[in-house]
């Protein structure tokens, strides 16, 4: 049986939550993205705990590496650190690029650039590695 007849036969049993369903596509990677920020700003480590592949790692802007464990538990005090904060659209800025069933998504913040890569599991993207760098000041 394919991994889709498995995925379908599941969602239709209820094991598998539509909401957890995401095609392999670019706006399935948009989803992704979107569901990460609000979970982050509401503490949604269930949701983050999906998200991420067990051996995900972020790289912040200093080039600390910060694993799984540490990037849930940053983001369970989120609402506390920032109380008030919102969710945006998807930026424009913010670019998605497939390859396969891996999607490199890149972010042009006004301080600093990121990169996201992600694989489809089957069934939704898996965040597995994140990478952020400060901006360079012009000159």
């Amino acid at each position: 049986m394919s991994v889709m007849a498995v995925i379908l036969a599941a969602t239709m049993a209820g094991a598998v939550p539509d909401s957890v369903i995401e095609p392999a596509t670019v706006e399935g990677v948009r989803h992704a993205e979107e569901l990460w920020i609000k979970a982050t700003v509401s503490g949604d480590t269930s949701a983050i705990d999906a998200l991420l592949d067990p051996d995900y790692v972020s790289v912040n802007a200093s080039g600390v590496p910060r694993p799984r464990l540490e990037v849930l538990e940053s983001t369970r005090t989120y609402p506390q650190r920032h109380p008030g904060a919102t969710v945006g659209p998807f930026p424009p800025t913010s670019t998605i690029q497939m390859i396969g069933r891996t999607a490199i998504v890149r972010h042009r913040g006004e301080a600093e650039l990121s990169v996201d890569v992600f694989y489809h599991d089957g069934s939704r993207w898996r965040a597995w590695y994140s990478q952020h760098t400060p901006r360079a000041k012009p000159a």
